[in-house]
């Protein structure tokens, strides 16, 4: 019987020690997502995508989304605004991680607007009609976002002419090593998801002190 409660208490000591060490693992694994990353070739990321704001501002804000992303769509209006926000100090390069085929047709969509300059405007409508993408035609988008020859739309997506651009974009998504979207780059500081306005201005702030001490 001795023999018996030896035993089981050997075997609640480790249990006690396997959940101190995952609880350990946990808080660790919590507090190394909290920290800053960076990313030093960060400005190959901002050579391609659709681009809101001036080409030479001190800090320029990347995102790979995908337009089926809600957390995407809640982040569409901060990222068109923020040239607005911090007039020439920040430019905006928007680039797609796409994982479906509606997502990859709705950005398909929205890089053959961007050819014909209705980029940010078709960006907006793609993400707060979210629930139509796969219902409503890319013309009816495209028609609500401004863009002028409806028919050029409709062949540029059938033809799929930008799928190149998307390639790029993956590729580049993968080497960033993008598990999710939104994931942003601010400068060489790499961001998973978006929490607020606040945070990423605060964030936008501290690289601009950071670009400005150079």
């Amino acid at each position: 019987m001795k023999r018996m409660a030896d035993i089981g208490t050997v075997l609640i000591v480790v249990a006690a020690l396997c959940a101190v060490s995952f609880r350990g693992f946990q808080y660790y694994d919590a507090y190394r997502k909290s920290q800053p990353q960076f990313v030093e070739d960060w400005e190959q990321y901002s050579l391609a995508g659709v681009r809101v704001g001036k080409d030479d501002a001190p800090v320029t804000v990347v995102e790979f989304l995908s337009f089926e992303c809600s957390v995407c769509a809640r982040a569409a209006d901060y990222m068109l605004d923020l040239p607005n926000r911090f007039g020439d100090s920040v430019q905006v390069v928007l680039r797609n991680y796409v994982w479906s085929e509606v997502a990859e047709n709705a950005a398909l969509a929205w890089l053959c607007a961007a050819e014909q300059g209705r980029g940010p405007a078709m960006y907006h409508e793609l993400f707060w009609n979210r629930d139509q993408l796969g219902q409503k035609s890319w013309t009816d988008f495209g028609a609500q976002a401004g863009v002028d020859d409806l028919d050029a739309l409709r062949d540029c997506v059938v033809t799929r002419a930008p799928h190149q651009k998307l390639v790029a974009d993956t590729i580049a998504a993968h080497a960033l090593q993008v598990a999710g979207t939104p994931t942003f780059l601010v400068n060489s500081r790499k961001i998973h998801g978006f929490s607020s306005d606040s945070a990423m201005d605060s964030i936008i702030r501290q690289e601009l002190i950071r670009a400005r001490s150079r």
